[in-house]
């Protein structure tokens, strides 16, 4: 009489696709934005570039815990118009801006391994605005934010693609001249973005 059993099979290890370990995070959209210049100088008037361009977010970064990641990021956005306002009137047909904005930012999914997520970023900030022709062209520094909200969905055990609604504001800051020639200019910048993305996590 056999009473030998046969082995038992071997544990089925199930796993859950989760937010964790690297993150790596590439937004691709439109944003439709608006920069205002203003200065201290009657020779250089105040004025708004306010239009639409392309946005381009990078985030790298790491999980410190189940859907908490930690990082550094840089967000690039532009506005282009063919009607720039002066001092509340129209008087120039064209003009661009560009923001760009580098620091750290944090991304939270709430349920770790679902696709809803919200973040921010607050960091140093770069513009330059400008209207027909390089005039009264602006090219400075200072500070902003950004923040987000947005839902990828899984393709792959790392990989998710979705979209997410951006907003992002900046102030800065540029000096001209010297002495009693010294002109002040400040730029405020905002935009809302629409952005496709691609995520490894």
């Amino acid at each position: 009489m056999d009473l030998d059993s046969p082995a038992p099979p071997a544990p089925v290890v199930r796993k859950m696709r989760m937010h964790d370990g690297f993150y790596a995070r590439l937004n691709l959209g439109f944003n439709l934005g608006s920069a205002f210049v203003q200065t201290d100088s009657l020779a250089n008037p105040n004025y708004t570039v306010g239009g639409g361009a392309i946005a381009v977010d990078l985030l790298l970064g790491g999980t410190p815990s189940p859907g908490l990641v930690l990082g550094g990021g840089l967000l690039i956005q532009g506005t282009v118009t063919e009607d720039v306002e002066i001092d509340g009137g129209r008087g120039s047909p064209s003009g661009s801006s560009t923001l760009a904005l580098v620091g750290p930012f944090v991304d939270g999914f709430p349920v770790p391994n679902k696709g809803l997520h919200f973040g921010g970023l607050v960091g140093i900030a770069s513009a330059r605005t400008m209207r027909q022709d390089n005039l009264d062209e602006f090219d400075g520094g200072g500070a902003g934010l950004a923040v987000w909200l947005g839902h990828d969905f899984w393709v792959a055990d790392e990989w998710s693609l979705g979209g997410l609604l951006r907003f992002s504001a900046a102030m800065t800051r540029q000096t001209e001249g010297e002495g009693p020639d010294e002109v002040v200019l400040q730029n405020t910048t905002y935009g809302f973005s629409l952005e496709f993305s691609a995520l490894y996590h």
